[in-house]
């Protein structure tokens, strides 16, 4: 990648060259359980995230706050494993209840808790360091209740310890477009 200097500001633009030694490969900062309950269906995405130290915005001595800000908000992330009901048997209306819903749960419990074991290495600090998991909950479909239920019980006790945070991210309606009418049989 070549790099432009403006005439006239080339005395201020220094190269910063780390030596070999001091680089660092990307560390995995945190993961997070994205999940999705709708009334049809429950879904399962983890996502992690990876902050690498020997960033440009992060080595750069022109680089501004706000840069480094934006940069930590928004860490590099790869998605790990997705999950819904449909690969766990469940078809058609099934995939809504709550059953469909609490054994997607138990799945989805038991690759995360692999996950944590296997990147547990990848951390930074030998193993030693929890690896965070941020949980973000969307919609109140049947499963929601199920996953709730499942992580409060002996399918979520080895994860729970991990867990840091969960958040709601249901979207709200202020206004917006009339809702069609309530269904009457």
């Amino acid at each position: 990648m070549s790099q432009r200097i403006t005439p006239g500001f080339s005395n201020l633009v220094k190269q910063v060259k780390l030596p070999a030694s001091t680089v660092s490969k990307p560390q995995l900062h945190k993961y997070t359980l994205h999940c999705q309950f709708t009334k049809n269906n429950t879904h399962f995405t983890l996502c992690s995230h990876w902050e690498d130290l020997n960033n440009k915005i992060l080595t750069s001595p022109l680089s501004t706050y706000d840069d480094k800000f934006a940069y930590w908000l928004h860490l590099p992330s790869k998605v790990e494993f997705k999950l819904s009901t449909g690969p766990m048997g469940f078809r058609k209306a099934n995939r809504g209840e709550y059953e469909a819903g609490f054994q997607t749960a138990t799945k989805c419990l038991g690759q995360l808790y692999t996950q944590i074991r296997r990147d547990k290495n990848l951390s930074g600090s030998g193993g030693n360091k929890h690896v965070p998991i941020d949980i973000v909950m969307k919609d109140f479909g049947k499963g929601r209740t199920a996953f709730i239920t499942a992580m409060n019980g002996k399918e979520g006790c080895m994860v729970r310890p991990y867990i840091r945070q969960v958040s709601d991210a249901t979207a709200l309606k202020f206004g917006g477009v009339r809702s069609p009418g309530i269904r009457r049989l």
